[in-house]
């Protein structure tokens, strides 16, 4: 539950950041752009923008994170079996 709140908040800050960046951006275009640019292209540009942070990065992040700590886990359970079939005596014998 922390980490599904934990992605929320952070989509929803990566939204903001970007809306905000995205606005000052577009708000210092010359006017020539203006001019010849249609106002729908650049709503479906902030609306495909808003889609991809809020349907698709989530589950982008949530996948990596997932995969990260399937990772870590194995590599864990791997040292850890490594670990049980050593002997307390193994070292100094190999090694002396």
């Amino acid at each position: 539950m922390v980490a599904s709140v934990l992605l929320a908040l952070a989509s929803l800050r990566a939204s903001s950041v970007l809306h905000i960046r995205l606005i000052g951006d577009v708000l210092r275009l010359p006017m020539v752009f203006f001019d010849t640019t249609p106002t729908g292209r650049l709503l479906n540009r902030f609306s495909k923008d808003v889609d991809v942070l809020d349907n698709t990065l989530p589950f982008v992040i949530r996948g990596w994170i997932t995969t990260l700590l399937q990772v870590l886990d194995n590599l864990i359970q791997q040292f850890n079996s490594c670990v049980d079939h050593i002997k307390p005596g193994d070292f100094t014998k190999r090694f002396a």
